[in-house]
């Protein structure tokens, strides 16, 4: 099976995966794997040992749940990268926060939550990736909305956001395959004097292609991710 073959189809294994990631860096792109289902420790070994044999340690990171990562975190080792996803991503209690800033784990944040903006804003030594994730409705939290209910509102929110990342974050990184909202990022990088090679856009591999290759030749860190099942892991 060919890689073009693997790229079209859901489903790969972990082996698929690295398969697919070995392609992206050899085109320069940065990689990111991301496992369909939360992983037991020992399975999490296996995934950094063979990214390990593969030589993609130092340019992949690995995508781990909020609930999984306290089982994740037996399996890091130094120069493992790790990015952790989850709606609450940023509410890490103070163990899971310092731990956090020692790896140097990614977190993500949804424009569409109302309190992103602040947290995005006071993220500290947190890296934070930014999502353009559609409005998921009301949530009930002392009868006060958590969500924008609209997208016209939630596209707003992510240009505010953007414009904190920007201000305070050493590496920013935003997750949006909306061609407007990555040019109004290019263009705020501008005003604020980054160079292009300090921001990343994260993009889902195998779609938009044209679109994340004209980013990675303007200069601008792209991340591919590619998501696996752990049918073969132990």
């Amino acid at each position: 099976m060919g890689v073009l073959d693997i790229l079209s189809r859901k489903g790969r294994s972990l082996d698929e995966a690295i398969t697919c990631a070995s392609q992206a860096t050899d085109s320069g792109f940065l990689v990111a794997v991301r496992p369909t289902v939360d992983l037991t420790t020992a399975q999490w070994r296996q995934v950094v040992q063979d990214l390990d044999g593969a030589q993609l340690a130092s340019v992949c990171e690995l995508w781990v749940t909020q609930d999984n990562w306290p089982t994740a975190a037996l399996a890091h080792r130094p120069g493992v990268h790790w990015a952790l996803i989850g709606a609450d991503a940023l509410e890490l209690d103070e163990r899971v926060r310092e731990q956090a800033q020692q790896v140097g784990i990614t977190v993500t944040r949804s424009a569409d939550r109302r309190a992103s903006e602040s947290e995005c804003a006071h993220a500290g030594a947190v890296r934070v990736r930014l999502t353009s994730n559609r409005p998921q409705g009301p949530s009930s939290g002392g009868g006060q909305r958590a969500y924008f209910t609209s997208r016209q509102e939630a596209d707003k929110a992510y240009v505010r956001c953007a414009k904190a990342l920007l201000a305070q974050s050493a590496s920013p990184s935003f997750m949006t395959e909306d061609q407007r909202l990555i040019d109004i990022i290019r263009a705020l990088a501008i005003r604020q004097g980054r160079a292009n090679t300090d921001v990343e856009f994260c993009m889902e591999f195998g779609r938009r292609q044209r679109q994340a290759q004209d980013l990675s030749e303007a200069g601008y860190c792209v991340r591919y991710v590619i998501d696996f099942e752990p049918r073969e892991l132990p």
